[in-house]
């Protein structure tokens, strides 16, 4: 299912009906939901239901700030997705350490208050991800920085991320991804929450590391790009 709900409480009645009629055996979501949603209970509610055969799971929420579902509300899913492989959302807060989490290959988390520390947790539990993206999750981040390399993705061949700096660099730090995975590292604010001179070692030794993986891998060749 592919769409876009925007308007009056009306269009999201349709949309929550639709879903639920349908959602046992819906294999993709991707839908964009208007701002008016946020208060909408029947339509998020609906995807708290277990989904047996659902493998995408992707929703924009375009409102100000983020829908979130409470640790009462459970996991999404009720934690039965067993054939779940891809999750993007934006504006949506919800837990990822479910159970259906060490099977995703792609991850996509945007503007919504996931913790910078409990997010690099969960990741530990996801070895078989191939494409990472995270934006604007929120602080503070992890301290110490993570051990360099400390958690390892082998298949992992697309790492994204827009955060400000002392955000995003425990993230590169500490993740071990594929030896031609391609970084793109965008950081829109300076701000280290850490020690300016360990900051910047952190910074050169994934630098090199993603370098080295550029120039070495033949076949698929990686990529590097800083903004």
């Amino acid at each position: 299912m592919k769409g876009r709900a925007q308007g009056k409480h009306h269009v999201y009645s349709c949309l929550a009906e639709l879903l639920q009629q349908n959602w046992s055996r819906l294999r993709r979501v991707d839908v964009r939901i208007g701002p008016e949603a946020l208060y909408h209970s029947s339509l998020w509610k609906t995807f708290l239901f277990p989904a047996p055969q659902l493998v995408s799971f992707k929703v924009v929420f375009q409102g100000t700030r983020p829908r979130i579902f409470s640790s009462q509300d459970g996991f999404l899913f009720a934690g039965n997705a067993p054939s779940l492989r891809e999750i993007g959302t934006k504006n949506m807060t919800f837990s990822i350490q479910a159970p259906w989490a060490a099977q995703l290959r792609q991850l996509q988390l945007e503007s919504a208050d996931f913790k910078a520390y409990e997010t690099l947790e969960v990741i530990k539990q996801m070895p078989l991800l191939e494409y990472l993206s995270l934006s604007h999750i929120a602080g503070p981040p992890p301290v110490p920085l993570p051990a360099e390399e400390s958690i390892n993705i082998p298949r992992l061949t697309h790492l994204h991320l827009t955060n400000k700096l002392n955000i995003a660099l425990p993230f590169v730090h500490a993740i071990k991804s594929s030896n031609h995975c391609t970084l793109i590292w965008a950081s829109p604010a300076i701000d280290f929450g850490i020690p300016a001179q360990e900051a910047i070692y952190a910074i050169r030794r994934v630098l090199i590391r993603y370098s080295n993986g550029f120039f070495s891998s033949q076949s698929t060749p990686g990529a590097l790009r800083l903004i």
